[in-house]
């Protein structure tokens, strides 16, 4: 059983949560479509990846994928109290250092924004888990910002930049959720 919340299952709800850890057998992972919708998202990741690494070189600022598959802690008052790995950090000439999500599958279709995140009960919580990367991030200077990358089924992978400093009261209200 896990001992805190895993930032992949961050939660509007505490009840959710409570139970996600108390009974991960409950969690549907072991299901033949859910096993295909985990390759089918490793792919995607693998493949947003490999574009962003042969990207950078020719961008203006350029940059690198460094650090994929970071592990990172979220401690509130000395105790961990979210856990998680994110996707990869992207190392920009001139310092910036921003994490990064990538997200793909049918629920983020036509989503470009924070907001369009927002407004899907299976999408919010992907906000939530890169604000929570950007907390605990201590190897970005001030202001600290990361970027979902959306992976769409045709096109270019969607970019859409999260700042830490306008969301400080989200990270607030789901750190109080994790603790509980």
């Amino acid at each position: 059983r896990p001992v805190n919340v895993y930032a992949s299952k961050l939660r509007r709800c505490t009840r959710a949560s409570a139970l996600d850890m108390l009974h991960p057998e409950d969690d549907p992972f072991d299901q033949p479509i859910q096993i295909e919708r985990m390759e089918q998202g490793k792919e995607a990741h693998h493949a947003v990846l490999a574009r962003l690494s042969r990207a950078g070189p020719f961008s203006d600022p350029r940059f690198k994928v460094i650090e994929q598959e970071h592990r990172f802690e979220v401690k509130d008052r000395g105790t961990v109290v979210i856990t998680g790995k994110m996707d990869g950090r992207l190392a920009f000439d001139g310092g910036g250092k921003p994490p990064i999500e990538i997200k793909s599958g049918k629920s983020i279709q036509g989503c470009e924004t924070i907001e369009d995140l927002d407004s899907g009960p299976w999408t919010r919580g992907y906000v939530d888990q890169l604000l929570a990367y950007l907390y605990a991030d201590d190897r970005q200077p001030e202001p600290r910002w990361g970027v979902l990358f959306l992976e769409q089924f045709s096109g270019l992978p969607i970019a859409i930049r999260v700042d830490l400093e306008p969301h400080l009261g989200r990270v607030a209200a789901f750190l109080q959720e994790a603790r509980a």
